[in-house]
């Protein structure tokens, strides 16, 4: 029984340790930028264009209400002119990290 157990916890650790690596290759070709979208620009609408970009492979990270945008994770295919371009949009910046001292 005590084998049995420990080969299920070992299978476990392995099938995560793979699903981790998985993740962590993805996420190497990913981007985060923050889109902010013009003032009149509503919630339904960020909706639809953060939909329209799930197409394409990005992910929403986090809704920013405050500067009326979001911080997307964009695959490093997808050019910022791309996202842009599109008519709600007022711009996009990279999201880059910040470093306290």
């Amino acid at each position: 029984m005590t084998v049995i157990l420990y080969a299920g916890v070992l299978m476990s650790l392995l099938a995560f340790g793979c699903f981790a690596a998985v993740s962590n290759a993805a996420a190497e070709d990913m981007v985060k930028k923050i889109v902010v979208f013009h003032e009149e620009v509503g919630e339904d609408a960020i909706d639809a264009f953060a939909g329209e970009w799930a197409s394409a492979g990005a992910m929403v990270v986090m809704k920013l209400p405050f500067i009326n945008g979001l911080v997307l994770s964009v695959p490093t295919s997808i050019d910022t002119k791309a996202i842009s371009n599109d008519p709600r949009v007022e711009y996009v910046e990279e999201d880059r990290g910040v470093e306290l001292r």
